[in-house]
């Protein structure tokens, strides 16, 4: 068995932990976008559903 030198492995240990927090923080950023996308479609769908429903509406009263 090979000694680790001290420093490398806490080079390793730090490394890792800089790549899980990125990691993380780009998945946290791409599910954020993915919520206001969603969000962003449900509204661009409900403003479609209402234009709709008035138009549909103005159709039947005439």
């Amino acid at each position: 068995m090979r000694t680790i030198p001290e420093w490398l492995f806490t080079m390793v240990i730090i490394v890792i932990n800089i790549i899980v927090v990125v990691a993380v923080g780009i998945v946290g950023i791409v599910g954020i976008v993915g919520i206001v996308g969603i969000v962003g479609i449900v509204g661009i769908v409900g403003i479609v559903g209402i234009a709709g429903i008035i138009t549909n509406g103005s159709h039947r009263q005439q």
